[in-house]
């Protein structure tokens, strides 16, 4: 597990407590973000930090098991090519 700054919402656990501490509408898409990014920036913003488990891959739009660790090396990869004196942190 570790703290992270946006988690998919495929397989999620919110605790209600969560949503005593947003305003409503708790998903919005907005700027180019999906309703994901929107509800952990409030979170963030409230001093909630999402957790994630890194112990299981769900299946989901072409990524699995046989392929997540390459691309997410891929993706790290294209984000400090892109974004060099960015800090990428991978669990």
């Amino acid at each position: 597990y570790g703290y992270v700054d946006l988690v998919g919402f495929g397989m999620t656990i919110v605790s209600r407590q969560s949503f005593k501490l947003l305003q409503k509408p708790y998903f919005v898409s907005q700027d180019n973000k999906g309703e994901d990014n929107y509800f952990c920036d409030n979170l963030i913003k409230k001093g909630i930090r999402p957790v994630g488990c890194f112990d299981h891959t769900l299946e989901h739009m072409g990524i699995g098991r046989h392929n997540a660790s390459q691309l997410r090396e891929k993706g790290i990869a294209e984000l400090k090519e892109k974004h060099p004196n960015m800090k990428v942190l991978v669990a």
